[in-house]
């Protein structure tokens, strides 16, 4: 499958360009005798940007100062009663504030109306209440803090009301982070819809739920074991894509346009005999309604394949040296995976800073949604609480807080991919791949201390983009139900248009990243040369993102199958474990984490790989005087496949 991006970046391309043309697509780079990898001597870029950064991230820590002053976390971590008093705390923020230290727990009197009727209780009821009979115990009655006295059977509401309820019936319940969720049962005193029982019959009682995470105890190293065996597959994955990614690729080309032709002839064949039969019936008089559908039907089934068919092995046949070059390109990035093995303590460094990122991240947001003035009805005396109410702006900050999230993960990640391409590029122009030193420790060091300004640029814009797709689908959210279908559509239209232009920039920036870890250019520069260098290049491109696209689904389908079918056998070999479902789909989730992690990876060094690729065709010839960086092996079929003129664009590879 061709990328949209790759599409996006070729929808131009309709024919060879003249010499005019391809000067507005950027000249070539020319042979630099002492050009020998990524450049040492660098400056400093777009400093502006990092500065902006970071004076964004000052504001940043800002707002969660003033978020930590002014945050109730309690409120979210306990639960909040009818009357506004926080569960567990002393509650002296309120005027009429009620000490609920000993009462922890919050209580949910009407689950139909889960927000309206909250009471702080000291523990979760256990037993269902029937209040029809002669005797019941008052302490399994609870009432709001707006009821005053002893409550008596006419007191008492059933679970239908809504408005004005004050005591309720104690049902089965179970505590789940310090609120009372309705356990089995509940339904016969909560008079709960057939919605609610529904729900409801989804909660499984303790005993099942302690078996499940005992069941996750006892398979923690089956576990592991499987998270080994997922890392040890994706290595054997990287082993024979480095050995027979050719035989792969040509492989599944030939099975796939082997059965097109035989689903194409097969439809065709029975269209035939449809078609006689359908002429044999209209002579002999007979209603050929039916048949003369099916007719139709399969010619038509039988075209598009025929069609689809020859498209495909025109498309093959005109693309073979370009698949063959992918192929050749996806074995280089597996030699440089396996001469740089410590590039996969990259992403798991970038992983744990993530981590770090979200758990201060999600700690802000919990302070700011937590805060809140509480507001009261003045009408009456005394003044009764209604709810807790944000200002302005509060709302500002968390809209501030959300962008920085963008902004950040956005450039997290573009260090990730920096980091990773200025590795694999040191690798593409050593001599014969012999390294030395630390090159990756020495790519770590030239990127924070002179690119952190193009990733904030970068970073800034992908985060802009998705800032404003979050925007229009809020929008789109709060129209919903309302008699508004223009402005419904309008959105939907303005949402696609914002999420191409999200994955267009984030494979301009990437290739931009890929430019400034060789030269160390200013972003601009780089997205400028990487986009002009790609256009010279268009076929090869498409190319590599076919088969890259299709090789690397095809390794995490295998690794997750793999993995999944090793964890079935562990898990019913262990008697202990009841439930082995649950700790299953937690390993299968752990595989498609990690087969996803080193799929990144891995398509991240065939991007650099490629454009490292470009820019040593563009530069040597493979004489003497000018020769090439790349191996021996994509040296010859280069050689043995070349044309000219030098670009893509009219030329055979």
């Amino acid at each position: 499958r061709v990328h949209g991006d790759t599409c996006l970046l070729l929808m131009g391309v309709k024919r060879i360009p003249d010499a005019a043309e391809m000067a507005r697509l950027g000249e070539p780079r020319t042979h630099d005798p002492e050009f020998s990898g990524p450049v040492v001597e660098r400056q400093c870029r777009d400093i502006l940007f990092l500065l902006l950064f970071i004076l964004f991230w000052i504001g940043m820590i800002v707002v969660t100062i003033i978020a930590y002053r002014i945050g109730q976390p309690e409120r979210l971590i306990y639960g909040v009663d009818a009357s506004g008093n926080i569960c567990g705390q002393k509650n002296t923020q309120l005027k009429t504030g009620v000490d609920m230290r000993s009462k922890p727990y919050l209580f949910f009197g009407n689950p139909l109306t889960p927000w309206a009727n909250e009471i702080c209780v000291e523990r979760c009821p256990n037993r269902n209440v029937n209040i029809f009979a002669l005797n019941y115990n008052l302490s399994d009655i609870y009432c709001t803090l707006d009821f005053t006295g002893t409550p008596n059977r006419l007191d008492i509401l059933f679970m239908g009301c809504v408005d004005n309820c004050m005591c309720f019936p104690g049902y089965n319940s179970i505590p789940v982070l310090n609120r009372c969720i309705p356990g089995p049962g509940s339904e016969t005193v909560t008079n709960s819809t057939s919605s609610t029982k529904n729900v409801m019959s989804r909660i499984k009682n303790s005993d099942v739920t302690r078996q499940i995470f005992a069941d996750v105890l006892n398979a923690k190293y089956i576990i592991l074991a499987c998270a080994g065996i997922t890392v040890v597959l994706a290595v054997v994955w990287l082993l024979l894509i480095r050995c027979c990614a050719g035989c792969m690729v040509w492989t599944t080309i030939f099975f796939v346009c082997v059965l097109s032709i035989v689903v194409s002839a097969f439809l065709c064949i029975n269209a035939k005999q449809a078609r006689d039969k359908l002429n044999e019936a209209q002579r002999k008089d007979i209603d050929t309604t039916e048949q003369t559908l099916q007719v139709r039907t399969l010619i038509a089934l039988a075209v598009i394949c025929t069609v689809f068919t020859f498209c495909l092995l025109v498309v093959i046949l005109f693309m073979r040296r370009r698949i063959m070059l992918a192929t050749h390109i996806m074995k280089e990035a597996g030699r440089a995976m396996g001469d740089l093995p410590c590039l996969f303590m990259v992403p798991i460094v970038i992983f744990i800073l993530l981590c770090l990122f979200f758990l201060y991240w999600i700690a802000g947001a919990i302070y700011l949604a937590s805060s809140g003035e509480p507001l009261y009805d003045n009408t009456v005396n005394p003044p009764k609480y209604v709810a807790y109410q944000q200002n302005k702006q509060v709302q500002y900050m968390e809209l501030y807080w959300l962008f920085g999230l963008l902004w950040t993960l956005a450039l997290l990640l573009g260090l990730n991919e920096m980091i990773i391409a200025g590795s694999v590029a040191t690798w593409y122009f050593t001599k014969d791949n012999k390294l030395s030193g630390f090159p990756i420790l020495r790519t770590c060091g030239r990127t924070l201390r002179y690119h952190l300004g193009s990733l904030a640029f970068g970073s800034l814009l992908i985060a802009i983009v998705q800032f404003i797709r979050i925007m229009i689908e809020y929008m789109r959210h709060q129209l919903k139900g309302k008699d508004n279908e223009i402005a419904r559509f309008l959105l939907r239209c303005l949402g696609y248009l914002f999420a191409c232009l999200d994955r267009f920039l984030q494979f301009i920036t990437k290739n931009a990243y890929i430019m400034i870890s060789i030269y160390g250019q200013s972003f601009c520069g780089a997205a400028r040369d990487a986009t002009g260098l790609l256009m010279r290049n268009a076929f090869r491109l498409i190319a590599i993102d076919f088969v890259g696209g299709f090789l690397i689904g095809l390794g995490k389908i295998g690794i997750m199958f793999g993995t999944a079918i090793a964890a079935i056998f562990l898990l019913r070999s262990q008697d202990e474990i009841v439930y082995w479902a649950i700790p299953w789909i937690i390993i299968m989730v752990a595989a498609f984490a990690i087969s996803s992690a080193l799929a990144s990876l891995y398509s991240m060094a065939i991007d650099t790989i490629f454009l490292c690729f470009c820019e040593d065709s563009e530069r040597n010839d493979g004489s003497f005087d000018r020769p090439y960086y790349m191996s021996a092996e994509l040296q010859q079929f280069t050689e043995d496949n070349q044309r000219k003129p030098e670009t893509d664009l009219g030329k055979g590879l």
